[in-house]
């Protein structure tokens, strides 16, 4: 039986004329799929490290302040929500690539999700510390328009005082009183007695700032809470009044 088995099989690779392939081309696989895996998972660690970003700029807690419906949702959820997307699809095509190698098969499902995510964590981790999120950030505006517009609406969500978010820079500022110059360039006496003690920077002019609170007439805002934007981000082109120094 065996040996009817193996002279089918030898009868197969002659009728065929199949030829062994050449052991560099096997080494040439696992090398090209290992360096797919490695380059998979250093754009994740980069998704990771503007996840990071977004969470750090906007702050979790604010969402539930201004959190109105749909529209708030996608404006302020939707591009972490979206980085998200991203990480998990990239990191499903790193262990499809790591599986592909010549000990890749042999890894666990679990075991190659939990190496991955920890990989691009860590790594993502490492560059928003390191201040690279920001500058991938910056590029990714100034390469591609429409996340830049993305970026711009999220600002533009913030200046909406009628509905009690206020952005703008500080111009000056007096015994609990911000003089805050919006995007408009409308100057607002922003009463900060109800709102949070306000951190040093907040009170040095030119600094950008966003603030919850209510509207009152003759350009007076009763701040409840008081905040600077995070990052690098902001264009000055938005600011367009003053920016802080350095």
């Amino acid at each position: 039986m065996t040996m009817r088995i193996a002279d089918r099989v030898a009868r197969q690779i002659k009728e065929r004329k199949l030829q062994p392939m050449p052991h560099w081309r096997f080494a040439l696989r696992n090398d090209v799929f290992w360096a797919l895996t490695v380059l998979t998972t250093a754009f994740g660690g980069a998704v990771m490290s503007l996840w990071l970003l977004l969470i750090e700029q906007e702050e979790l807690d604010v969402y539930t302040a201004i959190f109105r419906g749909w529209r708030e949702f996608l404006v302020l959820a939707g591009l972490p929500i979206a980085w998200m997307g991203a990480l998990i699809a990239l990191v499903f095509l790193a262990i499809s690539n790591a599986r592909h190698t010549k000990r890749g098969y042999r890894w666990p499902l679990w075991q190659g999700m939990v190496s991955i995510i920890g990989a691009s964590a860590v790594l993502g981790a490492l560059l928003h510390m390191a201040g690279w999120s920001e500058s991938f950030d910056v590029m990714l505006r100034q390469q591609w328009e429409s996340y830049r517009h993305v970026r711009e609406w999220r600002m533009d969500f913030w200046s909406n005082p009628q509905q009690g978010m206020l952005a703008g820079t500080v111009e000056s500022t007096g015994d609990r009183v911000l003089f805050v110059r919006d995007f408009e360039g409308l100057l607002w006496n922003v009463d900060t007695a109800g709102a949070r003690p306000l951190p040093s920077e907040l009170l040095q002019p030119g600094m950008p700032v966003r603030i919850l609170g209510t509207p009152l007439p003759g350009g007076v805002f009763l701040a409840s809470d008081v905040r600077p934007w995070r990052g690098e981000w902001l264009m000055p082109h938005r600011f367009p009044y003053s920016m802080p120094a350095g």
